[in-house]
């Protein structure tokens, strides 16, 4: 009887190796974190969504509770830290296909489907889909599908109380936060719009500043850049901009007013971590030389910064 504990003891032991060795290479030396919980309650999975504002994350498996080795390396890929992350902004729901044959046809799904996710909006429209393969790639789709919940939030919702002005200071703020969370990047000029409002207070137009910021877009950047000079909370705004954005503010320096060219370079240096060189009088001077040699040292700073933030870019 002992001998078969050690046995099965030692088959136990060689099969957790063996897993670990066909997990480790899929996940890439990636940490490892609590799994994404997931319900199989489909319909208040739905409802908690349409509740919370949020989109649905489905795992299509046709065998749940079965522990084969393919099975083990997908749920290893839901473990990993950058899945669980970005996880946490989706209601997951395990689907088995067979169960609900009319989603999986509205969704143009086969009805034999496994090893897939469909992200979904609480009305069940679907966003994005894609097999489970590695990490890295489900980071990728799970970052499409923030941005596509995104856009659907923005025609559906966001949009229209932006432009409502007679919208509270809560609903504003909750739009803010969402535009945020989602990356809203189609909300960049009503955000610009936004901020030019007279009745805005102080505090939500700090708010509206941030979240420009954090879109980082062409259009976020150009309005931040412009009200920078004289606005306190657009220029602190401003330098925290991603590296790609400061691509945008590089361009745009040394072609004055030289307030704009200095709160332009202040953002650029704080973006890249650096202590400012330069000060007002250096961009009034007439010293066309040594303007374009700064240009270029901080305009290689922020190709230097933006180059890594794409090669380790944190969704």
């Amino acid at each position: 009887m002992r001998t078969g504990n050690r046995f099965i003891g030692r088959h136990a032991a060689l099969h957790t190796i063996l897993v670990g060795l066909l997990i480790g290479p899929l996940l890439g030396g990636a940490a490892l974190a609590e799994e994404l919980t997931f319900t199989r309650d489909v319909g208040r999975a739905f409802e908690q969504a349409a509740k919370q504002g949020r989109p649905v994350l489905c795992y299509l498996n046709r065998r749940p509770g079965v522990s084969s080795t393919r099975d083990l390396r997908r749920r290893a890929v839901f473990r990993d830290a950058r899945v669980e992350r970005l996880g946490r902004l989706f209601i997951c729901v395990e689907l088995v296909p067979s169960a609900h044959p009319q989603l999986v046809d509205a969704w143009r799904l086969r009805a034999n489907i496994d090893g897939y996710v469909l992200f979904a909006a609480p009305d069940r429209q679907r966003l994005h889909g894609a097999r489970v393969t590695d990490a890295a790639a489900l980071v990728d789709d799970l970052v499409d599908a923030r941005r596509q919940f995104g856009q659907f939030l923005w025609e559906t919702e966001l949009r229209a109380v932006l432009r409502d002005e007679r919208a509270s200071s809560g609903r504003l703020r909750e739009a803010l936060e969402r535009i945020t969370r989602f990356e809203v990047r189609a909300a960049d000029r009503d955000l610009a719009a936004l901020v030019r409002r007279e009745d805005l207070s102080a505090a939500l137009r700090a708010d509206a500043w941030a979240t420009l910021a954090r879109l980082s877009t062409r259009p976020a950047v150009e309005t931040l850049a412009d009200h920078a000079r004289f606005d306190p909370q657009a220029r602190a705004a401003l330098a925290s901009c991603t590296p790609v954005a400061g691509a945008y503010l590089a361009q745009w320096l040394g072609q004055g007013p030289p307030e704009r060219d200095q709160a332009i370079y202040v953002a650029l240096c704080g973006i890249v971590e650096q202590r400012p060189r330069r000060q007002l009088a250096f961009w009034r001077d007439d010293d066309p030389d040594a303007i374009r040699r700064e240009i270029r040292w901080i305009r290689g700073q922020i190709s230097q910064a933006a180059m890594r933030a794409y090669l380790g870019a944190d969704p």
